[in-house]
């Protein structure tokens, strides 16, 4: 695989249609649905324009910051914990993934 300098994650080989994880982040990357539904977007990228990926993205990103706005809204609108998603939902990875992208979007709390 390639990724020159290890200074990476997650590595996206379009042309071998290939995603790679880091060793070192491996165990952050607990692979879910989220994560194969969007690798299957990305491994069909090599045969989409610039402007078609960049829109199955934005969509895929769209779906998923739909999906945490309902579970933030479940909260009252108070921001989601990782206890709360972690009751929420049975995968632990999966919870850990969305807390991560929730803190990013500004709908959780560290709390």
């Amino acid at each position: 695989a390639g990724g020159e300098g290890g200074l990476w994650d997650v590595y996206v080989d379009l042309p071998a249609r290939e995603v790679v994880v880091a060793e070192q982040s491996a165990k952050d990357f607990g692979v879910t649905s989220v994560h194969r539904d969007l690798g299957r977007v990305l491994s069909s990228a090599a045969d989409m324009s610039d402007e078609e990926l960049i829109k199955a993205v934005a969509d895929k990103t769209a779906e998923l910051l739909a999906k945490l706005q309902v579970l933030v809204d479940e909260e009252e609108g108070e921001g989601l914990t990782l206890g709360s998603l972690t009751e929420q939902l049975p995968n632990a990875a999966l919870a850990n993934f969305l807390f991560g992208v929730a803190l990013a979007e500004g709908l959780a709390r560290t709390d």
